[in-house]
């Protein structure tokens, strides 16, 4: 199968996000395996000319990509992947993950500490895509990883559920995370990650999120997190703050739980952090990207209305034409009348490593260069984020 990309979109290699035009045969790219997520792909058969080309909008982003119009109209669906790689991770990204779903193992001999084994283990829903954690932990350490599931039960997920242990024996590694304020053992008391800069907070609230927090789509959408670590958890109350997000703190049992439901402060989270490192909680963030996106376009459309009956007003029109427009036109015309933003949900589909967004606009840009790219698993390719196929 083809990929046919505009020449100056991003793929996703593995040594970064590469311009197409500078593709070559060989180059290892990122693809998406709809079993098992991303896969590394070499690119096998490469190759310029030029078609026809549109710019696909979707709601809460924007893509470029060779498209027939019948395909990619308005309303319908392109996938957005949500998988992460390690170009997409950096040290505090993972040093806020350890924080929630990694641990550090130590042992203790004749009463003076002494590190007998160096154990540094990550955790994950065995559904989420996985990679980042192979390709971080190879990029620190030469040695085995071991992989398990077990079946876990905790305080917040009383039920209990399944989890992947991916681990490595590596004394460097585990020095270079203790060092970098991943604790030991139980996790309690002071976080110890020393001072960081706003990029760097950032970073550590994705970390966190995406190992603890989760995004909540009901009637009133929030962004949540909870965890038994009250320092840690002040922590996060502290950045948020620094940053200017409102969010309500509540204690449920030995649970600490930190909620983000209004929408404006909604909105400064995008910006601020994701849930990268967990592709199923990251679908759902794009789900809400996407949705906050078209209500707030509802609200502006609401908003022309109030504007354009008011002027019909003070262009003489009576009150009882503008009633036959919208019967609520008696009250858009009060001077202190404002439209309240209503939260929409649109209908998106979720899975593991992504999920289907419609398209918001379609723009013929003319004939452009084009590269058409075949991989050896004939998978689809990341570009700019997207996979181009169809629901």
């Amino acid at each position: 199968m083809n990929n046919l990309v505009n020449c100056d979109s991003l793929v996703k290699c593995v040594n970064g996000n590469v311009k197409a035009r500078d593709l070559k045969i060989n180059d290892i790219v990122y693809s998406l395996n709809e079993e098992i997520g991303l896969v590394h792909d070499k690119i096998v058969k490469i190759s310029l000319k030029n078609e026809r080309c549109y710019d696909v909008y979707v709601w809460g982003n924007k893509c470029s990509k060779i498209v027939k119009p019948n395909l990619f109209d308005v309303g319908n669906y392109i996938f957005v992947s949500s998988s992460c790689c390690l170009n997409d991770v950096n040290d505090f990204i993972v040093v806020g993950y350890f924080l929630g779903d990694g641990w550090l193992s130590s042992g203790y001999c004749g009463g003076i500490r002494k590190i007998k084994r160096c154990n540094v283990s990550f955790g994950v829903h065995p559904k989420s895509d996985d990679l980042w954690i192979f390709e971080y932990i190879n990029s620190k350490s030469s040695n085995k990883v071991n992989v398990r599931e077990k079946f876990i039960r905790s305080s917040q997920v009383p039920n209990g559920g399944n989890s992947k242990k991916i681990e490595v024996t590596d004394r460097v590694f585990w020095e270079f995370l203790f060092d970098n304020g991943c604790p030991v053992g139980k996790k309690n008391g002071k976080i110890s990650c020393g001072k960081m800069s706003e990029s760097e907070s950032k970073d550590f609230l994705t970390g966190l999120y995406s190992a603890e927090g989760c995004v909540y789509l009901g009637k009133t959408p929030s962004i949540q997190i909870g965890i038994n670590w009250k320092e840690c958890i002040d922590y996060v109350d502290l950045l948020l703050n620094e940053f200017g997000i409102f969010h309500t703190y509540h204690i449920s049992g030995k649970t600490y739980k930190i909620y983000i439901s209004r929408l404006n402060d909604i909105v400064k989270c995008f910006s601020i952090f994701d849930f990268r490192l967990d592709s199923r909680k990251q679908a759902k963030y794009n789900s809400l990207i996407a949705s906050v996106d078209f209500s707030i376009d509802l609200h502006n459309e609401r908003q022309k209305h109030i504007d354009k009956i008011r002027e019909l007003r003070d262009g003489g029109m009576t009150l009882k034409y503008l009633l036959k427009m919208n019967p609520f036109s008696f009250q858009m015309l009060k001077k202190d009348y404002k439209s309240r933003m209503i939260f929409k949900y649109l209908n998106i589909q979720n899975c593991d490593f992504g999920c289907y967004i419609p398209t918001k606009n379609v723009v013929d840009i003319g004939e452009k260069e084009i590269v058409s790219i075949e991989t050896e698993s004939k998978c689809k390719v990341i570009v700019d984020g997207f996979i181009y196929k169809e629901k």
